[in-house]
């Protein structure tokens, strides 16, 4: 099997995996409860983000402190504004300035 073959499978299986259970799924009413859930998505996972920015970089030759300080800064922001495109500006901000200002 040539490495052109493979990628291409692989990327078809991945997309379908992806869509599948949207394109079953679709067809069916979304309960209620999952639809109070939905509004916690974009916290739960810009917090998994922040979490494994953090701890990643835990262990490794990088200035944890700039990112604590950042994501500190995010999370104010977050909650404050409830702007996805204003967490990331300003958070990616704080993360350049803190590692200026804390280097490694």
């Amino acid at each position: 099997m040539s490495v052109w073959i493979a990628i291409v499978l692989a990327g078809l299986g991945s997309y379908l995996l992806r869509m599948l259970p949207v394109a079953l799924l679709g067809r069916f009413p979304t309960p209620a409860w999952l639809d109070r859930a939905g509004v916690l998505v974009a916290p739960v996972a810009f917090a998994a983000l922040a979490a494994t920015a953090v701890a990643g970089g835990a262990g490794m030759d990088t200035n944890v402190l700039a990112r604590v300080v950042a994501v500190t800064v995010a999370a104010g922001v977050a909650h404050r504004t409830r702007s996805t495109a204003a967490t990331l500006a300003v958070g990616m901000a704080a993360l350049w300035i803190a590692s200026a200002a804390f280097p490694g």
